[in-house]
């Protein structure tokens, strides 16, 4: 090929290169926004009455151990936001969880209950990664990150 030849189809994959970029970057802040904001209200709450979700099942969704109140992490996302929308409807009564998830919007819902899954990511990866050591027959398997 030559110089000319390599340099035209560079030319013509430049601008599909370019929107494939513009829209990937594009669309990606939503879920960071969403994911941002999830955190935001399980770490502080909301001004709308909803309190801090870690006040109760921790910061990493593992609660405090009392059994008072059940572990979030392990949790599906889809799960969580229906068992928080049926709290806010009186679908699901629970005299702590329905004033807290009538405070909270759809779209806080979706963030809190997307939030969660970061609870979960973790532990899938320390598990898998003890399954395949062991089927491998490593004695002593790396568990960081």
């Amino acid at each position: 090929m030559t110089r000319n030849h390599i340099l035209r189809k560079t030319a013509l994959a430049l601008p599909f290169a370019g929107a494939l970029l513009v829209s990937y970057s594009t669309a990606r802040p939503a879920q960071t926004d969403a994911l941002q904001l999830g955190a935001q209200i399980v770490a502080q709450g909301t001004t709308n009455g909803a309190i801090a979700c870690a006040r109760c099942h921790g910061f990493d969704g593992q609660a405090d151990g009392s059994g008072a109140f059940p572990k979030l992490a392990g949790q599906f996302p889809q799960y969580l936001a229906k068992q928080l929308r049926a709290y806010a409807s009186g679908a699901r009564l629970n005299a702590l969880m329905q004033p807290i998830a009538k405070g909270l919007k759809d779209a806080e819902i979706d963030s809190v209950a997307q939030t969660t899954l970061a609870f979960t990511l973790p532990r899938c990866r320390q598990a898998l990664r003890l399954r395949s050591s062991s089927l491998a027959g490593n004695s002593s398997p790396n568990l960081e990150t």
